[in-house]
């Protein structure tokens, strides 16, 4: 009725019609080169570690439409070539004007995100996957052993500190000239927590807390409050069943 015209005409109705627009766009799970990286992370870091990459992963019916939403950063990082062949649409190079410029070395190795879901988005600074897929990465794209775990550096746009990232080889095998031939596709990193510049620990969806002390930092507060607790008896007579003593203790203990 009248509200729809009202509304079309309006900030809200521009809104509906790029929604509208983009229903006949591929999503990064759509597109068949996307969703072959996706499937091939998975099925690689399975057959490395054991496991699956997420519980969530286990059972699911479509395994790329998973990983996309899946509450731990996954990228693959490869070359150029690897990028320019998906059906995805790519950024122009302007768009990764900035981060090639945050990222120093990624100019050198030319290494890109050939493969990027929402939380690894959400943690690398990007505005949307289009922005994200293509963009230089300060990310090797090369190591020399199959699979690793317990991986740190500093990535993305702002950046931050990848935290206890586990990262793996990946490579696909195609029958070429009647031989089977292993071809590289990239480096795939994933991580379920990394650290901002203002030092707080990070994870999917925004949330955000102050990061573990360290056991330097543990140890100095247990003997403060060990301090405190000898002090009260010591300086001031009281005994174990006082209130103070008994609050200091339990400051102690927790």
């Amino acid at each position: 009725g009248g509200g729809g015209k009202k509304k079309k005409g309006g900030k809200g109705g521009k809104q509906s019609g790029f929604a509208w627009a983009s229903s006949f766009e591929l999503k990064p799970w759509e597109s068949s080169a996307l969703r072959e990286i996706a499937v091939l992370g998975c099925r690689t870091f399975q057959t490395r570690t054991g496991k699956p990459l997420h519980p969530a992963l286990a059972d699911a019916a479509d395994v790329p439409k998973a990983l996309w939403t899946l509450p731990v950063a996954c990228v693959v990082v490869g070359h150029p070539t690897e990028a320019a062949s998906s059906d995805a649409q790519l950024p122009a190079a302007d768009d990764a004007a900035e981060v090639a410029a945050a990222d120093s070395t990624a100019a050198a190795s030319e290494a890109v995100y050939v493969y990027a879901n929402l939380a690894a988005i959400e943690a690398l600074g990007f505005a949307d996957w289009q922005s994200a897929i293509g963009a230089p990465s300060a990310l090797p794209e090369e190591m020399s052993k199959k699979y690793e775990s317990g991986y740190s550096k500093k990535a993305g746009l702002r950046p931050v500190t990848l935290l206890d990232a586990s990262r793996w080889v990946l490579e696909k095998a195609a029958v070429e000239g009647g031989k089977l031939v292993t071809s590289r596709v990239g480096l795939c990193y994933a991580w379920s927590e990394w650290q901002d510049e203002d030092g707080f620990v990070c994870e999917p969806g925004g949330k955000r807390r102050t990061p573990d002390p360290t056991p330097e930092e543990l140890a100095a507060a247990i003997e403060e409050k060990g301090a405190e607790v000898r002090r009260l008896k010591e300086e001031e007579g009281l005994g174990n069943k006082d209130p103070q003593v008994q609050e200091a203790v339990a400051a102690l203990l927790s």
